[in-house]
């Protein structure tokens, strides 16, 4: 996040990686083989159930090189959101939501920091999803921004009313 912070990797190639890196569903929606198939030595009869794993492909070797490594920044031809006929319809709203989000903590909160190390965060135990149980961090607001009241009795062009009372 330091590069982020620094502005020299925009927090899209932060974002890409991550969702290849940890997609929050590691499972694609299982699927039925429509006939006999083989794959390799293994025989997937028709009817047979079929679960893609997003996580192992997101990892395949052939296709990301040193997969197991966190580099945001590379080409990330993650499956995160699906494929084809199958991606994704939120996948621009999930990635602005995302945009945004990491944007904001980091505007507001430059010294953001994870308050236990990586190996200590607790994973809900699943199978279909990604998540964690909680993201302790410590966090020092960022500075007090200029107080913008007039500097003089005569200035009013940066005064605002007041807000009314409560409703009740």
């Amino acid at each position: 996040m330091h590069q982020v912070r620094q502005r020299t990797l925009p927090v899209q190639a932060v974002i890409e990686e991550t969702l290849r890196w940890n997609p929050p569903f590691p499972l694609a929606v299982r699927r039925f083989a429509l006939e006999d198939i083989t794959i390799d030595d293994t025989v997937i009869p028709a009817g047979g159930r079929v679960w893609i794993s997003i996580a192992s492909a997101n990892r395949d070797e052939r296709e990301i090189p040193s997969p197991d490594s966190f580099a945001p920044g590379r080409p990330s031809p993650h499956l995160a959101f699906g494929h084809g006929i199958h991606y994704c319809l939120g996948a621009p709203l999930a990635r602005l939501e995302a945009e945004i989000a990491i944007s904001s903590l980091l505007r507001h909160f430059p010294a953001l920091e994870l308050a236990v190390p990586f190996e200590d965060l607790a994973w809900w135990p699943s199978f279909h999803k990604r998540g964690l149980r909680g993201l302790p961090v410590r966090t020092r607001p960022a500075a007090v921004p200029a107080d913008p009241r007039p500097t003089h009795p005569g200035d009013h062009r940066h005064t605002r009313s007041a807000p009314g009372p409560l409703p009740r």
